[in-house]
């Protein structure tokens, strides 16, 4: 009988030895939940730095991960990606596999991409409000890279949204307090490829000129002649200070009158390099402390067309709303552990 050799290198930020590791194992196709599922491409050879996880499965049986690996604290970025996978990419602008474990894309129940968002919790989505404001049900997937296909090396995991918690003073005229919480019907079965991002302190506000990094699959034009990316996207911005935002926004179409709320920060206006219709949701995050450690600033939220030159892009801070969060997630009983640091 044919058998079916499967090796996947899994990078993970932790002290565990090879001997310790019995990641893997073979299960009948209906004893293992699809998500744990593990597929083979001939990148899964590749080895990284961390540990592997073989399967020698006979014909009948499919690899199934085991949950037994604590993933690290909130916010590692694998800067390698993971496995291998997406490794070769050639365009710095395309994020490679699994490289922000806590990158997720909101669907609308027809299957439909609607937005980005970020993980804070198993169950727990953090995102725009803008982006779920409509009456409708909506998917989370997780371990998602290529949204045109679902060939990649760990299964995605999918989960739909159980209850949406939209902030109560957020205006869809002016987008101000835009940001909203999307309970889950389930967990998700964190390891390398999915992890939580880490949230700033209550009113802890980034400084300006920072360079950060926002992620999603948004157009690559303003208007009806863009097109959504089907891999994901990674920008680095700077931040931009709140007065010289509003100075640069009232350049634009709002007017010399126009006055930039407190529930938002700016990055951008760098020419050819801004998220764009489709990115809303997403994560703006900024490096902390240790190597390759992020937390959230910014979601997503709205700008003056796309890719221009001195007019950066706004995003909800969430530093100003993470008191917010904190208290829905305590009104559930649900732990904020997952996103502090």
């Amino acid at each position: 009988m044919w058998k079916n050799f499967v090796v996947v290198v899994l990078v993970l930020h932790l002290d565990t030895s090879l001997s310790e590791i019995n990641e893997c194992q073979c299960k009948n196709r209906a004893s293992c939940d699809k998500r744990y599922q593990v597929m083979f491409t001939e990148d899964s050879t590749n080895q990284r730095p961390g540990f592997v996880c073989k399967c020698e499965c006979e014909d009948g049986l499919v690899c199934c991960r085991l949950n037994n690996v604590t993933p690290p604290k909130c916010g590692f970025r694998n800067r390698n990606g993971v496995a291998g996978f997406g490794g070769n990419q050639v365009n710095t602008k395309t994020a490679l596999f699994g490289e922000f474990p806590w990158m997720v894309g909101v669907f609308t129940g027809s299957g439909r991409y609607k937005c980005g968002g970020s993980l804070i919790h198993p169950s727990v989505v953090l995102t725009a409000a803008q982006c779920v404001e409509q009456l409708d049900s909506y998917v989370v997937r997780a371990s998602d890279w290529d949204i045109s296909t679902s060939s990649e090396i760990l299964k995605h995991q999918d989960l739909r949204v159980n209850c949406i918690k939209i902030h109560d003073e957020y205006n869809n005229k002016n987008r101000q307090n835009d940001i909203a919480l999307l309970f889950l019907n389930d967990s998700f079965i964190f390891g390398v490829d999915i992890n939580s991002v880490c949230l700033p302190s209550p009113m802890n506000f980034p400084i300006g000129n920072r360079k950060c990094l926002v992620t999603g699959w948004g157009k690559d034009k303003y208007g009806a002649k863009g097109h959504l990316s089907s891999l994901l996207k990674k920008i680095e911005l700077p931040l931009v200070d709140s007065r010289d935002c509003e100075e640069n926004l009232r350049n634009t179409r709002l007017g010399k009158k126009f006055k930039l709320h407190q529930s938002f920060i700016c990055a951008g206006g760098q020419k050819n390099k801004d998220v764009c219709t489709g990115d809303g949701g997403g994560p703006l995050v900024c490096p902390i402390g240790e190597e390759d450690k992020y937390q959230q600033v910014g979601i997503v939220s709205w700008g003056i067309g796309c890719y221009n030159e001195n007019v950066p892009g706004v995003y909800a801070s969430v530093g100003y709303f993470r008191s917010w969060v904190d208290q829905q997630m305590r009104r559930r009983n649900l732990s904020t552990s997952y996103y502090e640091y």
